[in-house]
């Protein structure tokens, strides 16, 4: 595989082609100009840089001169969502990880019980934690799975939370303690995923303070029944899928519960 370097020659041997292959005088008078990369126009940059990953774009900063650190970075930027498993994490360095997390829209980790919460806590805390809320408008998808959920993730959660849209925390041995104050906070949220949180007794859903929510995924357990309903019916503007343990079944409730009854088990 070729290196990034080389990669950017090959690309801009391409554009001067480009350039100069209607035998214009214009063209050829401007390719007879252009010795060096730093010659090309933005334009033609952008365009040469979009043939490189992630990686190479960061392997190009410090190579050439500020002008080209610009261009890298705004290849860097078109990663807007970011997604994978701890059993396969990226290769990114911390620092890159850092430069990542300011442009990203939605990022998901799911780690698993057998790995060390430690590990996607450290992910977590290079893509969110580098600065405060208002620094990173950008994101507003946040999913988290399989982890076990302490003070520490809280406090990562709560850097980037008013702005989240959509935020699942399925199988994260959450409890209300932890969940409550994320949700208080969390005043943009429209969906909200709580599946297999069998701690919960779901007082926590009564400190939801977004206008814009319009679903809830839940998982029954054997503690959280009362506030379940009583949250059901405090909401009736909001579509609520309640699964039966094991999501053996489920049933929803809300405005849009006669749409799709034919799809629904009862619990």
């Amino acid at each position: 595989m070729n290196d990034p370097l080389t990669m950017i020659r090959q690309q801009v041997q391409l554009e001067l082609r480009a350039m100069c292959s209607s035998k214009s005088p214009v063209g050829l008078k401007a390719t007879a100009a252009i010795t060096t990369i730093l010659d090309l126009n933005d334009d033609c940059l952008l365009n040469i840089f979009k043939y490189l990953s992630i990686q190479d774009a960061f392997n190009i900063l410090g190579c050439f001169d500020s002008r080209i650190d610009d261009v890298a970075l705004t290849r860097i930027a078109d990663l807007k969502n970011l997604c994978f498993s701890l059993r396969e994490p990226p290769t990114f360095k911390r620092w890159q990880f850092q430069i990542i997390g300011q442009n990203l829209e939605s990022v998901c980790i799911s780690a698993g019980y057998t790995l060390s919460s430690e590990m996607s806590l450290y992910y977590l805390q290079l893509l969110l934690s580098s600065g405060s809320s208002d620094s990173k408008p950008r994101l507003h998808e946040l999913t988290i799975h399989y982890v076990k959920f302490n003070d520490d993730y809280v406090e990562c959660v709560l850097n980037v939370v008013s702005n989240i849209k959509y935020l699942d925390l399925s199988f994260c041995q959450l409890n209300d303690e932890l969940l409550l104050p994320i949700l208080e906070r969390a005043g943009k949220l429209q969906i909200l995923k709580l599946i297999g949180n069998y701690n919960l007794e779901c007082k926590s859903l009564h400190h939801l303070q977004s206008p814009h929510l319009n679903f809830v995924e839940l998982e029954m357990n054997l503690r959280c029944g009362i506030e379940v309903n009583k949250f059901i019916a405090e909401h009736v503007n909001v579509n609520v899928a309640v699964h039966s343990p094991s999501r053996l079944s489920y049933k929803t409730y809300g405005p849009n519960t006669n749409e799709n009854e034919g799809d629904n088990e009862t619990i």
